[in-house]
């Protein structure tokens, strides 16, 4: 199992806030042409995270 380490405030807040709104896209989408744009931010906030 990958080891979880705790984030900061500051780390919380810096991937809180895009999660945010990603989520808030997600539930707009109504069919899957709506989800790529949302590929690349995904993917740029799992790299933030690790």
């Amino acid at each position: 199992m990958a080891k979880v380490s705790k984030l900061s405030k500051d780390q919380f807040v810096r991937i809180n806030e895009p999660l945010s709104g990603i989520i808030a896209e997600l539930e707009g989408v109504t069919d899957r042409s709506g989800l790529e744009p949302l590929r690349e931010k995904i993917t740029n906030l799992s790299i933030e995270i690790c």
